[in-house]
C-alpha cells in the first residue's frame, strides 16, 4: 500500500513540479495541527525515513528506540554558521547505525520553526510524538496528501537540485550505504541542467 502511493506520487509530481521550499512553508503553515507541522518540517529537514523518527507502537522491533527526542536536537555553530543536529538512528546501514544531520538555519529555519515551536518546553528524554507509524502515515496523508517516502523524496531532490549536493554528500546525508541509490537524483539533476537550454 505504502509503495503504491509512492509510485501513484511520483508519477503526478515530475522534477519540475516538485513543490520548492517556500511552496512547503505555505503548505506546513496551512496545517492546524502543530504535531503534525512538526513531523512533516522534521522528515523534510532530516531526509529520514519515518522508522528512523518514530517507534512502531505496540512492538519493541527498533531495540530500544522509542522515537526522537528533543535531547536528539541540538543547537550549535559550524564556520560561524547556524546549525541544528538533529540525531537518528540510520535503519539501512549496518557500518553507520546512527546519523547526526547539520540543518543551516540561515537557509531553513522557518521550516525549523515547526519543529522548535512544538517540542519547546517538552521533557528532553520523552519522545517528541506520542503515536506510531501507522498513525503518522494516516496524518500525513490526510493533511498534506504525502506518504513519508515522498516527503524524503522531496528533500533528496531538492538537496541535488538546488544546494548541487554531490553523490557522496547525497549518500551521507541519505544515510545510504553505498551509492547506487544516488545515482537516480543525480541522473534527474542532468536532466534539469539539458531542459535549462531550451528555457
Amino acid at each position: 500500500m505504502a509503495w503504491q502511493i509512492q509510485k501513484e506520487l511520483q508519477k503526478k509530481y515530475s522534477l519540475s513540479d516538485l513543490p520548492d521550499l517556500n511552496e512547503l512553508v505555505s503548505m506546513v503553515n496551512e496545517c492546524k495541527e502543530p504535531r503534525v507541522k512538526a513531523l512533516f518540517s522534521i522528515l523534510y529537514l532530516t531526509g529520514c525515513r519515518i522508522s528512523e523518527i518514530l517507534a512502531k507502537k505496540g512492538t519493541d522491533f527498533q531495540g530500544d528506540f522509542q522515537g526522537l527526542t528533543p535531547k536528539q536536537v541540538a543547537f550549535d555553530y559550524i564556520e560561524g554558521k547556524e546549525v541544528v543536529y538533529i540525531r537518528t538512528p540510520n535503519r539501512k546501514n549496518k557500518n553507520r547505525t546512527s546519523k547526526r544531520q547539520p540543518i543551516p538555519l540561515i537557509k531553513e529555519k522557518e521550516l525549523y520553526k515547526f519543529v522548535y515551536d512544538y517540542i519547546k518546553g517538552k521533557e528532553p528524554t520523552r519522545p517528541i510524538f506520542d503515536f506510531g507509524i501507522r498513525r503518522a502515515r494516516q496524518l500525513l496523508l490526510k493533511h498534506f496528501k504525502f506518504n513519508p517516502h515522498f516527503i524524503r523524496h522531496i528533500r533528496l531532490s531538492h538537496l541535488v537540485i538546488h544546494y548541487d549536493f554531490n553523490e557522496q554528500a547525497l549518500v551521507r546525508f541519505a544515510g545510504w550505504s553505498d551509492g547506487r541509490p544516488s545515482k537516480h537524483y543525480i541522473e534527474m539533476n542532468d536532466k534539469v541542467v539539458f531542459r535549462a537550454f531550451f528555457k
